[in-house]
């Protein structure tokens, strides 16, 4: 009579393997399924092919006793003879009033009990073994770690340590001779962090530093010689002051609180002030505002291209640029209502110019005196 169907719905084809036999491999149980091993074999069935314990059991014919491996059973079993030889409440539970039988499975938790007591104290043996074994080796690595230190010209460790805040943990590594994480937990215990990101830091800002430096010397020697003159010792010339500086960037923040670029703006004006200066007959820009302190910005402005409002920021731009005295000022402010009338007088006798022509005259003078 063969035995019931099994249901392969969810399983694969099973492994050959002689029915009512349970096969284990290396201290684990396998799985007559897929093969696989597991020291308890219920939770795999359920979740990997969809089946119980009992329709595994009824599939491959075997007995009625848990699909655990050998190893997970003996565990199993030396914790519940020592439950049984510990707690007397689990012993009353199991034994009830049977006093043989309670004397029966005491002899045999306690035996199980001083073999697991055996073990426990052979683990802790080879725990205490492993733990002078690795203060061995830590205060081997130490004593290397301070030779190489007096190799490196150092009194110990800790000066070395303390000389080299500014190396990397891979650089500290490198030079003894040990791992990364390894200098990383001599700093710490030693209480000598790294500064390397703080040096990189700095030294990182040196050097944009000085490439906005260079950048700014070319921008300079690529300025005509009249926009930005040097002195017979070959030092530049500030444009804004006239002192001459061997480091025209460091003058201008410090002396006058300008950027590299807005003193390169500044340079660029200047320059074409004198240009535009030059080509209305004047010999430079402080010349064309010496000669033109009673003329009106408006004029000033359209003579050299610029707004009102930036020929009012220029003295502030350039200090040795003439400015209006307050008598200046106050006859620049006559002469320009003068100049107002004036042409106030000259468009409202064009307008009767105009007026005569209209009526057939030559001029208003023809015309009032034939009206008279």
């Amino acid at each position: 009579m063969s035995g019931p169907k099994a249901d392969t719905t969810n399983s694969v084809p099973a492994r050959k393997s002689a029915l009512g036999t349970q096969p284990q491999r290396d201290g684990l149980i396998v799985c007559l399924i897929c093969d696989r091993a597991f020291r308890w074999l219920g939770p795999h069935l359920r979740q990997r092919h969809g089946v119980s314990v009992e329709e595994y059991k009824e599939q491959f014919e075997l007995p009625r006793r848990g699909l655990l491996s050998d190893s997970s059973r003996q565990k199993r079993r030396e914790h519940a003879l020592h439950l049984l030889a510990t707690d007397e409440r689990v012993r009353a539970g199991l034994l009830g009033n049977d006093p043989a039988a309670e004397r029966r499975w005491l002899k045999r938790a306690r035996k199980a009990a001083s073999a697991a007591y055996a073990k426990a104290g052979v683990r802790a043996i080879l725990a205490d073994n492993a733990r002078h074994a690795a203060a061995v080796s830590a205060q081997k690595r130490r004593d290397a770690h301070e030779q190489r230190a007096r190799e490196l010209g150092h009194a110990s460790l800790a000066d070395l340590l303390a000389a080299s805040v500014y190396l990397s943990n891979p650089q500290l590594a490198q030079l003894l001779g040990c791992s990364t994480t390894r200098a990383s937990r001599l700093r710490r215990s030693h209480g000598a962090p790294s500064q390397y990101r703080a040096f990189q830091q700095v030294a990182t800002q040196a050097h944009r530093k000085a490439t906005k430096q260079q950048a700014f010397e070319q921008h300079l020697t690529q300025l005509p010689p009249a926009a930005q003159p040097r002195d017979q010792h070959g030092r530049w010339i500030c444009r804004i002051c006239s002192i001459p500086a061997a480091s025209l960037a460091t003058h201008a923040q410090q002396a006058h609180q300008l950027t590299p670029a807005k003193y390169l703006h500044r340079v660029r004006l200047r320059h074409r002030l004198d240009e535009a200066a030059q080509a209305a007959g004047y010999r430079d820009a402080v010349d064309l505002f010496q000669q033109t302190l009673l003329d009106s910005r408006g004029g000033l402005a359209a003579m050299l291209g610029l707004s009102r409002r930036s020929i009012a920021n220029l003295h502030s731009y350039f200090p040795d640029l003439p400015t209006r005295t307050e008598q200046q000022a106050k006859q620049s402010r006559t002469l320009a209502a003068v100049r107002a009338q004036s042409g106030k007088r000259q468009r409202a006798h064009q307008n009767y110019d105009q007026l005569a022509r209209m009526r057939g005259h030559a001029s208003v003078e023809e015309m009032m005196v034939l009206q008279a």
